[in-house]
């Protein structure tokens, strides 16, 4: 972790399929095999390795066996000799014949149930999930988290987790007070209050707040060339680039959803985590005296933390970032580069939760392999790589900062981009002979070529280590061989897949 004048962060909508949290059509397993929730899946010290998960995921035939209550929560562990699952007709299922995911974290979190006669689209649904949708699409990108901040120095941010969490107590309020007064319209019947506020009503909150709690990419075309490049194309064209760009994202979602949503090895970690607190919040449970129920220990926690961020926000705002080193000699310019909050920040030990996620998000989430691959890689770079080019005068390193994201001269000025343009914001080629070609800092110049060599990286990878697995899922997909999740949703009617292809052409 590293802060400065770095880039900006990255940002923006993300297109994950929300069409079902997990589906299947990962590998039959062998009769007589049983399973539970592997240990090594759940723990960030876990050593598996990179085929395992988060989204490929694998049947893992070592392991005891996983068990579900009668109300599909969560899995419960069981040794081998008191498991009540049994595979039948190539089927897992549980204790009450119910069949399972083959995938352990997907059995242990998601239900294997549904009820299909709950309300879904209710008064309560549509008012609390469009003035989500309203409120953080214009909180947010008014306060684009980026570096320095197009419209705000200090960004704040609003994510759908606040939506999840306080649609819930909104809920159950509304149900509470709104009358049950059934009203006719245009040949149909509504109530406002169709009865208790149930967990498909907060699912589908929580999806609209998810739309609108990231900002569009296009913005940051349309900014960047009004305030850096005074060039302003309209309010159509604008808004044109804005829809087409974020369509663009939804139809190639829906168009891919048979083979990134619908089998069972896709999974997503971070919608797994959003699935166990829908289960926190609406499961009831009975446990024996002094047992905590899910709902208390998520409670007691919260406080804790809303108690502490308080702390490193407003009360001791030096322990987000403590640059303990550099007090051997604060006066040593190469100390500072080096480990500084604004240099490359060796050794920097973060107590606020904030700074810890800032980059990759939770670390709870994040599979162990994934960040042990990242962790190794930006060690290898920013803290090998980046001091051996900068202090080698790498491309006359040492006429810049180690790390800054701004444009200089060849003499280590910063670079005045508007004097090289003509009133129609052309390149002048004439002034720019004169004024010289611009610089960037050894940092990006490696960082750049780094990312254009990691896209050819991608492919061959991906080539050589998992086409098989690739080519199987894609005969799998298109085969009938289905989860019990994606054989739940059956009971609804299908987007049609014009849609889709509408929206991405």
């Amino acid at each position: 972790m590293y802060a400065g004048d770095g880039p900006p962060e990255h940002h923006g909508a993300e297109m994950t399929p929300m069409v079902e949290l997990n589906h299947s059509s990962a590998p039959v397993p062998e009769l007589g095999t049983t399973y539970s929730l592997s240990s090594e899946a759940t723990s960030s010290s876990s050593t598996s390795d990179a085929n395992d998960r988060p989204l490929i995921g694998r049947v893992d035939e070592k392991k005891t066996d996983i068990r579900n209550d009668p109300e599909g929560g969560l899995g419960i562990r069981d040794s081998p000799s008191d498991s009540d699952d049994e595979v039948t007709d190539d089927v897992l299922k549980d204790e009450n014949g119910r069949e399972i995911s083959p995938i352990d974290e997907v059995a242990a979190v998601v239900p294997n149930t549904d009820d299909p006669s709950l309300p879904c689209m209710t008064f309560r649904f549509w008012v609390m999930g469009l003035t989500s949708i309203f409120s953080l699409s214009f909180i947010n990108q008014r306060s684009e988290p980026t570096d320095p901040g197009f419209f705000r120095e200090s960004p704040m941010v609003v994510g759908a987790l606040v939506v999840q969490l306080i649609s819930y107590p909104a809920g159950q309020f509304m149900a509470r007070v709104l009358p049950s007064r059934k009203f006719h319209l245009f040949g149909s019947t509504f109530s406002l209050n169709p009865g208790p506020f149930n967990v498909k009503e907060h699912v589908l909150i929580t999806i609209l707040a998810s739309c609108g709690a990231g900002t569009a990419y296009a913005v940051d075309i349309i900014v960047i060339q009004r305030v850096f490049y005074e060039q302003d194309f309209g309010f159509v064209a604008n808004l044109l680039l804005i829809l087409t760009t974020q369509m663009l994202g939804y139809g190639m979602a829906g168009i891919l959803r048979r083979y990134l949503v619908y089998p069972a090895a896709m999974i997503w970690p971070a919608n797994l985590v959003t699935v166990a607190l829908f289960n926190t919040l609406h499961r009831r449970e009975d446990l024996a005296p002094g047992v905590w129920t899910r709902q208390k220990f998520f409670s007691v926690f919260l406080i804790i933390s809303f108690c502490y961020y308080w702390i490193p926000a407003y009360i001791f705002p030096v322990i987000t970032s403590l640059t303990l080193l550099c007090y051997i000699d604060p006066s040593s310019i190469v100390l500072s580069q080096l480990t500084g909050s604004h240099g490359l920040g060796m050794g920097v030990l973060a107590l606020d939760w904030n700074t810890i996620t800032a980059f990759l998000g939770s670390p709870l989430i994040t599979p162990w392999w994934a960040q042990v691959n990242i962790g190794t890689g930006f060690v290898l770079f920013a803290w090998v790589l980046v001091p051996l080019a900068y202090y080698m005068n790498l491309w006359d390193a040492k006429l810049f900062p180690i790390l800054t994201s701004k444009l200089y001269t060849t003499d280590g000025y910063f670079y005045d981009t508007l004097s090289i343009l003509t009133p129609q914001k052309m390149l002048d080629e004439t002034v720019y002979e004169a004024y010289g070609p611009l610089r960037i800092t050894t940092f990006f110049a490696l960082s750049y070529g780094i990312s254009f060599a990691g896209l050819t990286a991608i492919l061959t990878h991906t080539f050589l280590y998992h086409r098989k697995q690739i080519w199987a899922q894609w005969k799998e997909a298109r085969g009938s061989s289905q989860d019990i999740h994606y054989k739940l949703m059956q009971t609804y009617k299908e987007v049609p897949e014009w849609w889709y292809l509408t929206l991405f052409g």
